[in-house]
């Protein structure tokens, strides 16, 4: 069973959490120039709907590489690009969608989280909650800067959503205004059925 409650300490890595006011794991205080910096970013830093989705190939918790452009004419893709592995509304997020793996496999869609944490914490977070869909790591940050939600201050990820048509084309992205929030699979699942 996929478990919300995180116990312990984070990883080394995820001392940066600090930076946002992260007392505890899941608790999120997002300062003045993170939401300054999210609100420059989102005035159009990034591709946005139309536009041509950027390829990448990033290793993945599945034991490979994913190469974006494979799924052209084959499968819907749904990024979930998330802040840190074992914080509260990551693991809340990952685990939800692991409760509704088959709903977006019959939407014809493939999901992938998508956070700047290295490949061994990655299997470590979906090996201990259970977690179906599989964990990209953009350590380098460079798919973060390419799709524009890098928090380069922070030098981790915002929490934003693409969804990419079988063509390749972004048809829907949307990005959080708080960390500690994020989006329904409900809402999500309606906006791929939109979706060729």
């Amino acid at each position: 069973m996929c478990g919300l409650a995180v116990q312990g300490r984070l990883p080394p890595e995820h001392a940066v959490a600090k930076l946002i006011g992260a007392e505890r794991p899941g608790s999120y205080r997002a300062t003045n120039a993170l939401i300054q910096e999210r609100d420059n970013r989102m005035e159009g830093n990034g591709p946005q709907v139309g536009d041509q989705a950027p390829d990448f190939i990033l290793p993945s918790t599945a034991g490979d590489t994913v190469t974006l452009s494979d799924f052209r004419g084959e499968a819907k893709v749904l990024l979930a690009f998330f802040p840190l592995a074992f914080t509260g509304t990551c693991t809340a997020e990952m685990c939800d969608f692991t409760e509704d793996f088959g709903a977006f496999k019959t939407e014809g869609a493939r999901v992938f989280g998508v956070s700047v944490d290295s490949m061994p914490t990655l299997h470590e977070f979906r090996k201990k909650h259970h977690i179906q869909i599989d964990l990209l790591s953009d350590f380098k940050r460079e798919v973060c800067r390419a799709y524009g939600t890098l928090l380069e201050e922070h030098f981790f990820s915002d929490r934003a959503y693409f969804i990419i048509g079988k063509d390749g084309v972004i048809r829907w992205t949307h990005s959080e205004k708080e960390l500690g929030e994020k989006r329904d699979n409900a809402e999500l699942l309606a906006e791929l059925r939109k979706v060729i």
